[in-house]
């Protein structure tokens, strides 16, 4: 009982300090990456010592590859799922609440803790990987246990599952709708086509899923604009208006059609490295 304790206290600290350089928000210029770097480097040196706690508290289980394969989904999916209410938080604008703990951003834009969308776009289709993986070895592992278990226990859990994977998946799916990250866009597009791809080996759980989240992701990048218009009298851009021309200086072909950036390409900088 107590290896267990120790275990699972070990477990939990490797989960947290690849949990925490996600959600660090304290930055100081000159050098803004300097200390979320330190924090990740700490962070690091946490998870490190506690790996090898762990395998000192229970040296005839020592963690291996399948420890591993459940401490990392674990951290990745929770470290999404604090950063997509982030996310949501700063998207309406109510960060004051909080803003202490926070880093600061206009209403309709979502960036979470990294400070920039694309990048909390990515955390979350990581986290959105690592929910998919978490639901293909629950599904394998109920569909393993023998018919006695099955019809007892099996309906609680699966319920009691279902649930948290349907709550998981609408906050990572909205969340990724609030970033209005054409590179989210990307990823979750390439996520589904490799769920389809290893549809023998995962099920067609995890692609069900995948696609139902789908389909709220793009009913939430409409909806979401008009909400933050109706409760906030405020215009954000969406996911879909973002494929048009953008205004100002915000699109990507503008700027790099301006005549000063065309000029310091053509005196070709990297020739003189």
């Amino acid at each position: 009982m107590r290896d267990w304790s120790f275990s699972a206290g070990f477990r939990l600290a490797v989960v947290l300090a690849l949990v925490v350089p996600f959600l660090f928000f304290f930055t100081r210029a000159p050098l803004t990456n300097f200390w979320p770097l330190m924090c990740t480097w700490l962070c690091a040196g946490v998870a490190a010592l506690a790996w090898f706690g762990l395998k000192r508290a229970s040296p005839m289980a020592a963690p291996g590859k399948h420890a591993a394969m459940c401490v990392l989904p674990a951290a990745l999916l929770l470290a999404s799922l604090l950063a997509s209410a982030i996310g949501l938080l700063q998207y309406f604008g109510v960060t004051d609440v909080v803003s202490d703990w926070l880093h600061p951003s206009q209403p309709g834009v979502a960036m979470g803790q990294l400070r920039q969308r694309n990048q909390q776009a990515s955390l979350l289709s990581l986290g959105l990987w690592a929910l998919w993986w978490v639901v293909a070895q629950s599904t394998q592992g109920l569909g393993d246990q023998g018919a006695a278990e099955r019809q007892g226990s099996r309906s609680m859990t699966t319920v009691g599952l279902g649930l948290l994977v349907a709550w998981a998946l609408a906050l990572l799916a909205v969340g990724s709708a609030a970033t209005a990250s054409r590179t989210g866009l990307a990823q979750w597009l390439v996520l589904c086509v490799l769920l389809y791809w290893w549809r023998a080996t995962w099920g067609w759980v995890p692609l069900g899923l995948a696609l139902v989240g789908l389909l709220l992701y793009g009913w939430a990048a409409w909806l979401l604009p008009e909400l933050l218009w109706q409760w906030t009298g405020l215009r954000a851009d969406g996911l879909f208006s973002r494929f048009g021309q953008a205004p100002g200086c915000t699109s990507r072909s503008k700027n790099w059609g301006q005549t000063p950036i065309q000029t310091e390409i053509g005196f070709k900088p990297w020739a003189r490295l």
